[in-house]
């Protein structure tokens, strides 16, 4: 009986106590290209561009950060998704963290909890090249010592 509850607790630490975030959890499970980019999938549906690198080498917080949006992101999946593709993925949530930089240019895209059997690579690829183009900031204030931003966002389907 003792022996199998040290098990049951040795179970419990490596599940619970060793992970700090689901991110700690992540891992790539593959990669597919597009048009000469290569998008990383991964385990907990995360999709980005293999080129991306702030996310892990930027903390972006800044407590005093205030912007306004110039362009909607809802304007720019209306440009990208056709009245058919918006009604096909009715109900559907895309949530999406952008990197800016201190003049509010969009710099790195990278998109949460993305079912890839209701989302294409394409339309990941395009999706990315008109948010990273036309979703501009107006920056009321920033951090002096920040260069770059994260905020999140998300699309909805309706």
């Amino acid at each position: 009986m003792k022996t199998i509850q040290i098990i049951l607790f040795c179970i419990f630490c490596f599940t619970f106590g060793y992970s700090d975030s689901v991110c700690a959890q992540e891992t790539i499970t593959h990669e597919r290209s597009i048009n000469g980019q290569t998008y990383v999938y991964t385990s907990i549906g995360r999709v980005y561009n293999k080129r991306n690198y702030l996310e892990t080498v930027v903390e972006p917080y800044c407590e005093y950060t205030c912007a306004e949006a110039i362009t909607s992101s809802d304007e720019i999946f209306d440009k990208v998704f056709s009245p058919k593709r918006k009604k096909e993925l009715k109900g559907m949530n895309l949530p999406f963290s952008i990197f800016w930089d201190s003049l509010g240019n969009a710099i790195e895209i990278y998109f949460w909890r993305v079912d890839d059997s209701r989302i294409t690579l394409k339309e990941i690829h395009v999706l990315e090249k008109a948010l990273l183009k036309d979703f501009k900031l107006k920056m009321k204030n920033t951090c002096p010592e920040k260069k770059y931003y994260r905020r999140e966002h998300r699309c909805r389907w309706r």
